[in-house]
């Protein structure tokens, strides 16, 4: 189960740090939106704020994912923009949601992995 482990944490932290430095530089192509869709990403993108934001914290849960420095912090850092892609796929765009629910499995299967760590936020 720890080699599981390893691999869901390092695959996941490796297509964060991609997926969030993406967001700044901009080396893998956007795919054509659904018009609902791409009106949506229209009106986020015009804040000049939100992506920036989840591709920082993209970044930083990656690099702690990689280096194994407070994953399970990492992991809820990057789970509600993940809960939001997943619905953002479901909802409007089909497209993408492959490399969405990858990202989710991943994090929902290493919360679980973490569980007692969590515990104490239970209390």
């Amino acid at each position: 189960m720890q080699l599981l482990n390893n691999i869901s944490r390092y695959l996941l932290g490796i297509l964060l740090l991609v997926l969030g430095a993406n967001g700044f530089l901009q080396f893998l192509p956007y795919p054509d939106l659904e018009p609902d869709a791409g009106a949506f990403m229209e009106a986020i993108a015009s804040t000049g704020m939100i992506f920036p934001l989840l591709g920082l914290i993209e970044i930083a849960s990656g690099i702690l994912l990689l280096l194994k420095k407070a994953v399970p912090l990492a992991l809820l850092m990057v789970l509600p923009i993940l809960v939001n892609a997943v619905i953002f796929h479901l909802s409007l765009d089909q497209g993408g949601m492959l490399l969405a629910a990858i990202c989710f499995v991943l994090t929902v299967f290493l919360i679980f992995q973490y569980k007692e760590t969590y515990k104490a936020l239970c209390h």
